[in-house]
């Protein structure tokens, strides 16, 4: 055995463990942010949700300009 191997070879267990720790931490915080996005509205239902919106506030308009006459 080279000299000096035992030693390379236990730091690169030890940096080999540290990476798993993080690559378990990484998984968690994807399943979050995913958990997340799933649950935003999508563009088809803002844009709904804002011409119902726009179109009940015009009858809402039309409504208090006929009350005013």
């Amino acid at each position: 055995m080279p000299p000096g191997l035992a030693a390379r070879v236990e730091r690169l267990e030890k940096d080999v463990a540290e990476i798993k720790g993080d690559v378990k931490t990484l998984t968690a915080i994807t399943a979050r942010i995913d958990g997340r996005v799933s649950v935003l509205p999508t563009t088809f239902q803002i844009t709904t949700w804002f011409v119902g919106v726009a179109i009940g506030l015009v009858g809402l308009v039309f409504a208090i300009a006929r009350l005013a006459r």
